[in-house]
């Protein structure tokens, strides 16, 4: 009587991980045929991750034959692959919507809870979090996710238009004026998130700063009257990028388009 609810254990186990796994196959499926993507084009992409892999090997993997599971290490690479972040796989977005969370569990679950208990915005089993010490540990990680994730989501904007107020010298002022708001001329964007970054990092100083950014660990460092844009932080990549997106909005493109057609599934 003791061995059968370890056995069902098993196999539920066992069902749900197989269920993941066809999860995270139907969305690297469905983002590689939206980009056009060959077997042959993920499995070189892979190669250059790190994981060797071949043609036909790949092939079985994604016809949803030959995994029941997949490691860290492989939705890494393979969301390198399809240009998403392995957060998507992990997830196994959009196709898990109404999969349950947690085999144990048969409720199912929309995506917005699978993605508020991996980023610790919800716990998916309340009544496990039952002491000061469990409620502590929780709120403590979730805590550090939510500023990391501010961190870097601060950090991003800021280098990007640190990249844009660097640029613009080498665009007419009068096409500049009518492409873009004042305020991203004038860079009032970047000293707010140069302010912004300041503050975060003031607080959590163990975050990571990029060598450009030193003087942000001064707590003297004042946005407002900073020198920018900054100098050696923006790549040549990402300027590159800036001074594509400002040609695009003096010739009247929308840069958001491409993204517009993906979400709405055209």
């Amino acid at each position: 009587m003791t061995t059968e609810p370890a056995i069902d254990a098993k196999e539920a186990w066992k069902r749900w991980e197989a269920g993941q796994a066809d999860l995270v196959v139907e969305s690297i499926n469905e983002l590689r045929e939206y980009q056009n993507l060959t077997i042959k084009d993920v499995a070189q992409r892979l190669g250059t991750f790190g994981w060797p892999v071949s043609t036909s090997t790949l092939l079985g993997i994604l016809s949803g034959k030959k995994r029941t599971s997949f490691s860290t290490g492989e939705i890494l690479a393979l969301a390198s692959a399809v240009n998403v972040p392995p957060l998507t796989l992990l997830l196994g977005l959009p196709a898990a919507e109404g999969y349950p969370m947690v085999p144990g569990d048969g409720r199912s679950s929309s995506n917005l809870e699978r993605f508020e208990w991996v980023t610790g915005n919800r716990h998916y089993n309340p009544e496990l979090v039952d002491t000061d010490e469990a409620q502590g540990t929780w709120d403590s990680a979730a805590l550090e996710l939510s500023e990391m994730r501010q961190y870097a989501h601060a950090l991003q904007a800021v280098q990007w238009q640190n990249s844009l107020v660097q640029v613009m010298p080498e665009f007419e002022g009068e096409s500049l004026a009518k492409a873009l708001p004042e305020w991203m001329i004038r860079g009032s964007k970047l000293r707010e998130g140069l302010d912004s970054l300041w503050d975060i990092y003031q607080r959590y100083p163990m975050l990571p700063l990029p060598g450009a950014l030193k003087s942000l660990s001064s707590p003297d460092f004042d946005a407002l009257t900073a020198s920018i844009p900054i100098p050696n932080w923006s790549t040549p990549e990402e300027l590159q990028r800036a001074r594509a997106y400002i040609r695009d909005r003096i010739a009247g493109v929308d840069a958001w388009e491409p993204r517009r057609r993906f979400y709405s599934g055209e």
